[in-house]
Parts: structure tokens; sequence; C-alpha cells
């Protein structure tokens, strides 16, 4: 079954420390299976044989917290230009 881990339950964009958060910024968390140091992009489509869907309304948050993100960031970036 192909998932994207921002609807599992064993994913997470909080971290412990200063990286992760830069990171789930930019849609990538950590997955409780993964190693230390270990992102996992948000979106991707993959395999997981432990995937375990969280809530709807989880995921929609998470999905709503990661465009908003995004949106920040080019609004960011077209100060540049």
């Amino acid at each position: 079954m192909t998932i994207q881990c921002v609807a599992c339950k064993h994913f997470t964009l909080r971290g412990n420390c200063r990286s992760s958060i830069g990171m789930a910024s930019q849609g990538y968390g950590i997955c409780s299976f993964g190693t230390v140091g270990q992102f996992q992009s948000a979106i991707f489509p993959r395999n997981c044989a432990k995937f375990s869907p969280v809530e709807v309304e989880v995921k929609a948050k998470r999905l709503a917290w990661l465009d908003k993100q995004k949106a920040e960031f080019l609004k960011r970036i077209e100060k540049w230009n």
C-alpha cells in the first residue's frame, strides 16, 4: 500500500532539537521507527508495512501547517525578486 508519512501515527513534525524545527518547516519529520537524525518527507509516497493511520483531523492539521510553512517560505523568496 502506498502511503504518506503525514497520515501515520508513527510520524511527527515535532522534534526535540533545533534542527527538527527547521526540517519540519521544509516538510520533513521523524518516524518512530527511523534512526537517530533521520528525517522522512511528510508527503512523499512510499510503501511502509508499519503504517498506522491518524485521525482525519490530525492529518488535516498537519497538512494545513505544512501549507502555511510553504506559503511563508515562498513569500520570503518573492521579496528577493
